[in-house]
C-alpha cells in the first residue's frame, strides 16, 4: 500500500514538474529573443538597459496581473514574464519583465520598492547594475530613470541614504516625473527591496528579518530565479515530493 502511493505520488510530481519545466523553456526562448532583437542594435551596456526598459514601457500594456494560477495561494506566485509581455502589468509584473530580459543580456538587476511617506509599500522599480559598477534605477511602468543631483547614477544605497533622485525619460517616452498626487508622495529613504507591508504575514516577518539581519534585509535582492513562476512553483512541489517521500519511508519502517 506505502509503495504504491509512493509510486504513484512520484510519477504525479515528475508529470507536473515535466510541463513545469517544458512551459519555463518555451518561455525563456521568447524573452531570449525579445531581449537579444533589442540588444544587437545598441553600443553600450548603459544604452541597452535604458532601451529596453523604455521599450516594455511604450509596447506592454499597463494593467493588472493575470496570474499564472489563479487560486490562492497560488496566485501569490503572480505572472509569468511571458504574460505580462503579452497581456500586460501592473509595476510589479512590468519590474519583473524587465528584470528577466536584463539578465537575458547579461545585466543583472534587481526589483526595489517605493514606499509613501506614511509607510506603506507602494510602487515597483529595478536596480541595474552595469559592468562598470554604475546604477540605474528603472521605472518601466512610468517611463522615466533616476539620475542624483550631478546628473550621475545613482541607487538603493543612495536613495536610503538620502539622496534626492531626479528623473530622465527612457527611450520611448516623454514622461520626466510622477503625477503630481498624493500618492506618489515617496519618501526614498524608506526604499526597500521587497513589500512588506502587503499583508499582516509580511509585516511580522519583516518585523524579525530586520532584527535577525541587523537590517541587511532591507538591501538583499531577490535571486532572478525566483521572477518565474514556474520555477518557484516546481521547487515548492520537489519539496513537497521529498517530504512526502520521507514520511511514507518512516510509515513504512
Amino acid at each position: 500500500m506505502i509503495l504504491g502511493l509512493g509510486i504513484a505520488l512520484n510519477v504525479a510530481a515528475l508529470i507536473v514538474l515535466t510541463v513545469l519545466g517544458a512551459h519555463f523553456v518555451r518561455e525563456y526562448r521568447i524573452l531570449r529573443k525579445f531581449a537579444r532583437d533589442i540588444a544587437v542594435a545598441q553600443g553600450t551596456e548603459r544604452a541597452l538597459a535604458l532601451e529596453l526598459t523604455g521599450t516594455i514601457y511604450s509596447d506592454v500594456k499597463h494593467k493588472r496581473d493575470v496570474d499564472f494560477i489563479a487560486v490562492p495561494p497560488l496566485s501569490a506566485l503572480g505572472s509569468t514574464p511571458v504574460t505580462v509581455l503579452s497581456e500586460g502589468g501592473c509595476c510589479s509584473g512590468l519590474a519583473r519583465l524587465t528584470i528577466v530580459c536584463l539578465k537575458l543580456v547579461g545585466i543583472r538587476s534587481g526589483q526595489i520598492t517605493l514606499y509613501h511617506a506614511s509607510g506603506n509599500a507602494q510602487h515597483c522599480l529595478v536596480e541595474a547594475t552595469l559592468s562598470d559598477g554604475e546604477k540605474l534605477i528603472l521605472d518601466p511602468h512610468y517611463g522615466i530613470y533616476y539620475r542624483d543631483s550631478r546628473d550621475q547614477g545613482i541607487g538603493l544605497r543612495e536613495l536610503q541614504l538620502g539622496a534626492r533622485p531626479v528623473f530622465r525619460s527612457l527611450p520611448h517616452s516623454d514622461k520626466v516625473s510622477y503625477p503630481d498626487r498624493d500618492y506618489y508622495n515617496f519618501d526614498f529613504r524608506k526604499t526597500r527591496t521587497a513589500n512588506w507591508t502587503m499583508s499582516r504575514a509580511r509585516v511580522v516577518a519583516y518585523w524579525i528579518l530586520v532584527r535577525a539581519t541587523g537590517g541587511a534585509i532591507d538591501r538583499f535582492k531577490q535571486p532572478v530565479a525566483l521572477e518565474w513562476p514556474q520555477l518557484m512553483l516546481m521547487g515548492v512541489v520537489m519539496g513537497t515530493a521529498l517530504l512526502a517521500n520521507a514520511i511514507l519511508w518512516l510509515q513504512g519502517q
